[in-house]
């Protein structure tokens, strides 16, 4: 769903006003809600921080979404800023917001599982180390086999035929 949030500064009636609009039917935006706010309200909470302004315009009848209401406050304190400019327009579209955490998560799980792989491998290292548990000299101590001429006989009277066990 694509939304427009419309920002007016009214100095005349010392508020300011935020029209919440959505796309209902395709390619047009229809007025959902309107919000009146006292000017001394949002102009102290632009001077405290971009949460106070969150917090200010979050109310019952528009509470927009996290992302939406960071937006909104940056807009409403360059608003504020600004001494020329009286509006703003915020645009949002759903899909766009989907496909940001979409792609988000999908880069967050690569890092874990890179970050899996690397120590994996560290463990592995690990085993195939041979710093000091190996002894170089280990061939020189060892005695050779020598070599073995006699081969294995078995007695023909000491053999189980299973067969005639069972």
């Amino acid at each position: 769903m694509k939304q427009k949030y419309l920002i007016l500064k009214d100095e005349d009636k010392k508020s300011i006003i935020i029209k919440e609009f959505a796309e209902l039917d395709k390619d047009m935006l229809s007025l959902l809600c309107e919000q009146t706010y006292d000017i001394k309200g949002i102009k102290s909470a632009v001077s405290t921080s971009k949460n106070a302004v969150v917090s200010a315009i979050r109310t019952s009848n528009m509470y927009p979404a996290g992302v939406y209401a960071e937006k909104i406050a940056d807009s409403i304190i360059t608003l504020y800023k600004s001494k020329d400019q009286d509006s703003v327009e915020v645009y949002f579209d759903d899909f766009d917001l989907i496909s940001t955490k979409r792609k988000k998560a999908e880069a967050e799980a690569k890092a874990e599982a890179e970050a899996k792989a690397e120590d994996e491998t560290a463990e592995i290292d690990d085993l195939i180390d041979d710093d000091d548990e190996y002894d170089e000299n280990f061939d020189d101590k060892a005695t050779p086999i020598k070599k073995i001429d006699s081969s294995i006989k078995v007695e023909d009277d000491d053999s189980v035929d299973f067969d005639e066990e069972a």
